[in-house]
């Protein structure tokens, strides 16, 4: 089973990297993915999902538990990630 993290290595092509600056490009990206995905969940979640989700941000789970509770409540999901990883790894 390939890893999200191994995933986005692959996708960014950063394999070649030193591991300090793979870290702070997987950083960097995750960040920019996760606000892409919040964006869109706050835009099209229904209002009792919303109070849902921000129960998860306030309890500070990990972003792979968000994400698994956000595949589950968001029919668009795969779609969300996709855009916003083309937005990093399209030249």
């Amino acid at each position: 089973m390939t890893t999200p993290h191994a995933t986005l290595i692959q996708a960014l092509d950063i394999a070649d990297l030193p591991q300090d600056m793979q870290d702070d490009v997987l950083s960097r990206t995750m960040q920019g993915i996760m606000q892409s995905v919040m964006i869109h969940a706050f835009m099209t979640l229904p209002l009792q999902h919303q109070h849902a989700l921000m129960e998860y941000l306030d309890a500070d789970k990990p972003v792979e538990e968000i994400f698994a509770w956000l595949e589950k409540n968001m029919s668009d999901f795969p779609e969300v990630i996709a855009d916003a990883l083309a937005r990093y790894t399209t030249v």
